[in-house]
């Protein structure tokens, strides 16, 4: 009997203990999938932690420090005025079209699609971009 009380016991504490989620620091970083219209704000994009641009172009040594592809780091401070004036080479056809957003979505009209190897973005993460890409000004690296 005092064996199974003690089981019991145990098991609604660890019931108790799963149970309690922990809570965000900031969860408006974490929105962006909700209502991308909204939530999607240049630290969503370029946070070096948790930002789009960390976790989705970052890993694997592509788009960061210390050698990222095509010389395009969008994880270090300053990811911003790079992609505004950066230059890309190849794909000049499309001179107003950002060449970093048709990089990211399906179908690009040179080249593979971003990420490469990798889960494809949204439709509400390529909104954000291209709100962001609107945002910075430039030509989005056309």
């Amino acid at each position: 009997m005092l064996r199974s009380l003690r089981l019991l016991i145990a098991g609604g504490s660890l019931v108790l203990l799963v149970g309690c989620p922990g809570s965000l620091e900031n969860p408006e970083r974490f929105l962006m999938g909700a209502d991308a219209g909204d939530s999607c704000d240049p630290e969503g994009l370029t946070h070096p932690d948790a930002g789009l641009f960390k976790v989705k172009c970052g890993g694997s040594g592509c788009h960061e420090s210390p050698a990222p592809a095509n010389n395009l780091d969008l994880v270090a401070p300053g990811a911003g005025e790079r992609i505004a004036t950066g230059k890309a080479t190849g794909c000049m056809m499309l001179p107003l079209q950002s060449y970093m957003l048709n990089k990211v979505k399906a179908a690009p009209t040179c080249g593979s699609q971003m990420p490469l190897g990798a889960d494809p973005l949204t439709a509400d993460e390529v909104k954000c971009v291209e709100s962001y890409l609107a945002r910075l000004g430039g030509d989005g690296g056309t």
